[in-house]
């Protein structure tokens, strides 16, 4: 038997993270991730991107340079060079860098969003690792008590006043602890990997909990109210709908004719086998109008689409609301019930304990049955799972509330 505990606690003190964050709390690694997360690099070159296309949007204003070089036969040839500045185009300009302005603002969002999501992974992955954690911890203080328990059991076999088939009961206790010892060991071990492939690193040791104080108001009015202010999904569908707005503006802006002011100095002729080199040059100053209304009508349908675009990504708006909302107040439900329950379940170990201890007493006294302390034994160890699951629960769900109400700084992971 004390083989197989030496055994036991010499895999168990094997499992570990897999890098060099020793000192790093979860306050620390969350600014960590938002730092050196790929998809938050991602999206900050998507808004770089964005950048280049407002300037190349606000270069449109400006005149265009061209040159049409064409030859025929080897020695005929003809030169032009353009310089053309649009006068008036309907609204086509304008609404290409609106648009452009409004895509700026979504990449904007998006990476905020993308850093909402993040957090959120990451904080899912902390509740799974630090209930394994806990797990680990408490199924080995119920191995100790059995330990303990076992020993004086032995003492009694050796003494004939305990039969042979205790002994059985408790080395089929012991096995069920260990089986449950293997689950908890692989969802930690399946945890750590999780936040090691999050940091794209490994971690050598216990991560802890930095506990986050949140913003609990009795009106869950202004918890919505805060959510529905900042929240970067919500965000990113407001700029969507605009630069849906601006699409729409451009594709009536489409059917609008375009008035130019062209320069042109042309050189050659390829149509007048006499002309001369050097005297057939010519420059001319002039207004051009061009309209182009698209194949049939599809102009129409064009603006049609944009219309019901619209309209389809305000309804989206609209669950995307309602879906936020009910997750609010889904996570302040679980909060404030892990906090009763924290209570409730002190008061039930502080009971088991007691209760566990008269077993001791009255089993010695031959009042119990062995069975009666053994399961005593198993009760508390229960109780204390419970109580490390729903304290970590309970850290988990204040990081998570803190993110929906502002508390976190989606761009660095500050927690105010």
């Amino acid at each position: 038997m004390k083989k197989l505990f030496t055994l036991l606690f010499l895999c168990i003190s094997h499992i570990s993270f897999a890098s060099e964050v020793c000192q790093d709390d979860s306050k620390a690694l969350l600014k960590e991730l938002l730092l050196n997360h790929p998809s938050i690099k991602m999206s900050q070159e998507v808004i770089k991107g964005s950048k280049q296309r407002i300037d190349s949007a606000y270069w449109e204003f400006f005149p265009t340079p061209s040159v049409d070089v064409s030859a025929k036969d080897g020695d005929r040839y003809t030169t032009v060079a353009r310089l053309e500045q649009p006068l008036w185009t309907g609204g086509k300009l304008t609404s290409g860098y609106d648009i452009a302005q409004s895509k700026e603002q979504e990449s904007i969002n998006q990476l905020r969003e993308s850093s909402f999501k993040l957090m959120d992974n990451y904080f899912n992955i902390l509740e799974k690792y630090f209930k394994a954690k806990m797990n680990i911890k408490e199924l080995n203080k119920g191995l100790q008590n059995l330990t303990e328990l076992e020993q004086m059991l032995q003492r009694r076999i050796d003494s004939g006043i305990s039969s042979n088939s205790d002994s059985e009961l408790l080395k089929a206790r012991i096995q069920q602890i260990q089986a449950d010892l293997i689950v908890a060991q692989n969802s930690y071990t399946i945890a750590t990997m999780q936040l090691e492939l999050l940091f794209d690193k490994k971690i050598s040791c216990d991560i802890s909990l930095h506990r986050v104080n949140i913003l609990h108001s009795k009106n869950i009015q202004d918890s919505i109210d805060r959510l529905l202010s900042f929240h970067p999904s919500l965000g990113l569908l407001d700029s969507t709908i605009q630069t849906a707005k601006y699409e729409l503006e451009n594709k009536k802006a489409s059917v609008m004719p375009t008035l130019s002011l062209r320069g042109e100095y042309r050189k050659g002729d390829l149509y007048d086998e006499n002309y001369n080199r050097d005297s057939n040059n010519q420059s001319i100053v002039y207004i051009a109008f061009s309209a182009n209304t698209q194949a049939g009508l599809s102009a129409l349908s064009n603006i049609e689409e944009a219309r019901i675009k619209i309209n389809e990504l305000k309804f989206k708006k609209q669950t995307v609301k309602k879906e936020l909302i009910d997750t609010l107040l889904n996570d302040y439900n679980n909060y404030e019930i892990a906090k009763n329950r924290i209570k409730v379940l002190k008061a039930s170990i502080d009971s088991s304990r007691n209760v566990l201890d008269s077993y001791k007493r009255l089993f010695i006294a031959g009042k119990k049955q062995w069975l009666n302390l053994v399961d005593a034994s198993k009760e508390l160890m229960n109780y204390n799972i419970q109580l490390a699951n729903t304290i970590s629960n309970r850290d988990i769900l204040a990081y998570k509330l803190a993110l929906k109400n502002g508390q976190i700084d989606l761009l660095s992971g500050e927690i105010r």
